[in-house]
């Protein structure tokens, strides 16, 4: 899965950041289909996926950078990819290694090669969420424990806001004390940002209660998150 802890994740952020270079071939296919595709592409990885008991085809995980860029190649609704990409990006890739004599695919049919995505910048902004400390938290709770914010749980690209009451939510809400800490929350967020990606719509702030939390899910937050 990927993910903040996910080694492609880390060596693609230490490409981004300039600290670490790309593979010859990765370099010239990212650069066509910056030029031919119009997608920008981070990094590649390759590896051999199972497709049988025994057999195996080769497979290309491109780590796109942006939203966008997953929109141009694959329908978001149906996670299914646009036009022949899987063709053309699969046949591309193999004249690249073929043109080039670049070792390590021997014996390899990269033309069937089988092509999966990631966004980087998604990825980017849960991390940028999650190094938000328990602490920088607690402050916020205090500071809005008199409007009955009971409790604040980062989750991926979501922070979840719980009130005490379902009915604080709209007092909160008519008062302007949601726009106050979703304001607080986004500057703790904006100062992980390492790569200028967050804005109030990359980041979902949602809200629930305590009497929702123990009404329906008995408490437990292993219950909530499942």
């Amino acid at each position: 899965m990927f993910s903040p802890k996910d080694h492609l994740y880390k060596e693609t952020k230490m490409i981004k950041l300039g600290k670490l270079k790309l593979k010859r071939e990765y370099d010239k296919f990212i650069r066509w289909a910056k030029d031919e595709v119009g997608i920008t592409i981070l990094n590649i990885s390759y590896r051999k996926i199972r497709v049988g008991k025994i057999e195996t085809r080769p497979g290309l995980q491109f780590i796109l950078e942006l939203s966008k860029d997953y929109n141009l190649v694959v329908n978001p609704q149906t996670r299914r990819e646009k036009g022949e990409y899987q063709l053309l990006f699969s046949s591309k890739f193999a004249e690249i290694v073929r043109e080039n004599h670049i070792a390590g695919y021997e014996g390899e049919n990269l033309n069937q090669a089988i092509i999966s995505y990631a966004v980087f910048s998604k990825v980017a902004i849960t991390e940028s969420i999650e190094k938000i400390t328990r602490s920088s938290l607690n402050q916020i709770k205090e500071k809005f424990a008199i409007n009955k914010l009971w409790e604040i749980m980062p989750n991926g690209d979501q922070v979840i806001l719980f009130y005490k009451k379902n009915s604080d939510f709209l007092t909160n809400k008519e008062n302007g004390i949601n726009r106050q800490i979703e304001e607080v929350i986004m500057g703790l967020v904006s100062k992980n940002d390492e790569f200028g990606y967050v804005n109030r719509a990359s980041v979902s702030i949602l809200y629930d209660s305590k009497e929702n939390f123990e009404r329906h899910f008995d408490g437990k937050w292993h219950y909530y998150f499942r």
